[in-house]
């Protein structure tokens, strides 16, 4: 999977697969760094974050563990992208359930 291949809409469809299969946090809640890229793998596409690169870096909970997950621009904004919308979707079913 190439980044340069993937698009906003397939890099949404990637998170949703990973929050599916319990590989990414579901909540933006934790800690970020943005720096260099340590050629770690992206935590959406796999693909290696190069020194000429952006990395983002959270730590959040996974699992009942801390763990760090490393992004490329693109990737961490797709992920940031579905939390958001997961928490509107859980907002509004909390909201329907209510009223």
């Amino acid at each position: 999977m190439s980044l340069t291949l993937l698009n906003e809409t397939e890099l949404g469809r990637v998170v949703r697969e990973r929050f599916a299969k319990g590989q990414l946090p579901r909540e933006m809640t934790g800690r970020m760094w943005g720096g260099h890229g340590s050629g770690q793998p992206c935590a959406v596409c796999d693909k290696p974050i190069g020194q000429d690169e952006v990395e983002y870096e959270v730590q959040l909970p996974l699992n009942g563990a801390v763990r760090s997950f490393r992004f490329h621009i693109p990737c961490q904004a797709a992920w940031q992208s579905e939390c958001a919308r997961l928490a509107q979707t859980d907002h509004a079913a909390t909201t329907n359930r209510r009223g």
